[in-house]
This record gives structure tokens, sequence and C-alpha cells, in this order.
């Protein structure tokens, strides 16, 4: 047995077996903008806009550019055949002047929705596997947050609810995984 800083080699053949390079990549083109005019309200509204518009995501980081202003460089993933309308949609809702795209490879791993028994009921859980290995397990933020406002529940306990429901169901679709049953 060799000795890791993240463990054995023992615990960790399980992990080792499942390889990204076994994920197709998908190729992806990533468009970025820096604004350093743009209000609060102005970028929720922009990342909601292209959101609805068929963006796969769309984030906002902060930077500081020239004279050392304060700004924001808003980026968003698309499919290459929405480069174009999304970043038209990019430059006509911000006011931005010009923008860099790249072509960027992505992995992402396979999802699949569970649902997982709980004192507030079903709950959807979402869980990421690579080649059929249950990876994580997470509840979305939007059915909690309807869960917390059904029940008249701090949203805060209702995560904790939510957790320890996924974090049961992982432990169980990670043991049918090792034992060669049936994940779903």
């Amino acid at each position: 047995m060799t000795e890791h800083p993240l463990g054995s080699s023992q615990a960790q053949s399980a992990t080792n077996s499942s390889h990204l390079a076994d994920q197709p990549a998908q190729q992806v083109i990533e468009i970025t903008v820096n604004l350093d005019d743009a209000t609060p309200e102005l970028l929720g509204h922009t990342i909601d806009k292209l959101l609805e518009l068929g963006a796969l995501d769309v984030w906002a980081t902060p930077i500081v550019m020239k004279k050392s202003r304060p700004a924001h460089q808003l980026s968003l993933l698309c499919a290459p055949q929405d480069r174009d309308r999304l970043a038209i949609a990019l430059l006509t809702e911000t006011g931005a002047i010009g923008l860099r795209y790249h072509t960027r490879d992505r992995i992402t791993l396979d999802r699949v929705i569970h649902h997982a028994p709980s004192p507030l009921g079903q709950i959807p859980i979402k869980v990421a596997s690579l080649n059929n290995l249950p990876l994580s397990a997470k509840p979305e933020h939007d059915t909690l947050a309807k869960l917390a406002k059904q029940h008249n529940m701090p949203l805060n306990r209702v995560q904790q609810i939510a957790n320890a429901a996924a974090n049961e169901l992982l432990s169980t679709l990670t043991s049918d995984s090792s034992n060669g049953g049936d994940p779903s």
C-alpha cells in the first residue's frame, strides 16, 4: 500500500479507475467583455437575459482596468452556433464597445435527478457521475427555497435536512455502484 496525502492507493483505486479521458469533450465558445460602467442592476439583468437566450453559463468577475478603475468582466459559455447571436445580445445589453471570444473544450459529468425521502417529503437531488460512479449529490436551491416557504422554515434548516438526504442517497448509490448493483 502506497501512502499519499489524500490516503492510501487502495482507498483511491475506485476513483482512479474512472478517467476524465473517457468523457467526451464538448467544444464551447467563451465570450467576455470588460465593463467599467455597469451597475449591479445591469449586470444582474444581463446575466438573466443571456441565460434566457441560451447561454450555457454566465458569470461576472471583479477586475481592475486601466487607470486603476474597478470593473467587471462579464463572461459566458455558449454552443458554437450561438456565438454571434449571444455576442450581439451581450454588446446590446451592456453597451460595451468590443468583446473577445475563444474556443474552449469542456468536460461535464453526467447528471441525473433522483428523489430522496426526507422529513419534508421527497426532495429532488442532482447526482453527478463519472463513468457511472456517483461523485456528488446536491439539492437544487430553487426547490429548497420553495420548501422553506411551504413549511415556514428558515432556509438554512431546510438546506441541512436536504443535504442529509443527499448524503444518504449518495452513500446508497456509491455502495450500489461498488457492489455492481444498478445505481439508478
